[in-house]
């Protein structure tokens, strides 16, 4: 099981490496995040018809000036479109031992299972299921790691008013976090989901007073485009 909010308070993620200063979701970018004191490191994972965990945000590219989706190219084909600019799942190998890794899901309609598969198959080669927490908007691939990676963590992305504690976990039953959009959250809520048992962490944060409140109220993380911005003002 993941041990980082018990050890950190609050747990520093370097949104995509450290973003604000370099390419995201690159190795250097994850490197430094790691380097300049962020506790872990979020990424966003698709993957391609070959079953090959590709670290991006968006899910296409565009060949021949129209978006092809990644999931209809083969590792081979991306590699080759995109000029070597994308980094497999696997290539985190390179990155320190130690550093916290949570992993964002994204949504593949019909290669849902394909995409956790392969994944969940990483994470057990390198032996990482107490490194990592898994997040996603997607209810439907949420359920898939679950079923697939018993006693992982799992927090459910939320973008808009959270409900009540009690609604939340019978929409969600087997999440144990909720990363959720700064602006929705609320002092309030925050205190009803940490009574609950769930891990609270805050994404989006534009400014740095506004982190230190939300540091200062104890939430349980923070994801954000500069790691260094924990450290600085407090």
């Amino acid at each position: 099981m993941f041990w980082g909010y018990k050890v950190f308070k609050p747990l520093v993620w370097a949104h995509r490496g450290f973003s604000a200063e370099l390419p995201e979701n690159g190795l250097e970018a994850f490197q430094q995040a790691y380097r300049v004191g962020a506790h872990g490191i979020e990424c966003d994972v698709h993957v391609t018809r070959d079953g090959v965990v590709v670290i991006t945000h968006d899910g296409s590219i565009l060949v021949d000036n129209r978006p092809t989706s990644i999931c209809d190219l083969n590792w081979e084909e991306l590699r080759v479109l995109s000029r070597g600019s994308f980094i497999r799942f696997e290539d985190l190998t390179q990155l320190p031992d130690q550093g916290l890794i949570n992993i964002e899901l994204k949504e593949q309609g019909t290669l849902n299972g394909l995409l956790v598969d392969s994944v969940t198959g990483l994470i057990r080669r390198y032996q990482w299921q107490n490194r990592v927490v898994f997040s996603s908007f997607s209810r439907a691939l949420l359920d898939l790691l679950n079923q697939r990676m018993t006693g992982c963590s799992l927090a459910a992305l939320w973008a808009s008013r959270l409900p009540a504690a009690d609604e939340f976990r019978d929409l969600l039953p087997f999440v144990d976090g909720v990363h959720v959009l700064a602006s929705y959250l609320t002092r309030k809520s925050l205190q009803a989901f940490q009574a609950a048992g769930y891990s609270v962490v805050i994404w989006d944060v534009t400014a740095q007073p506004e982190l230190d409140r939300w540091i200062d109220a104890g939430v349980n993380g923070v994801i954000i485009d500069n790691p260094l911005w924990a450290a600085q003002g407090r």
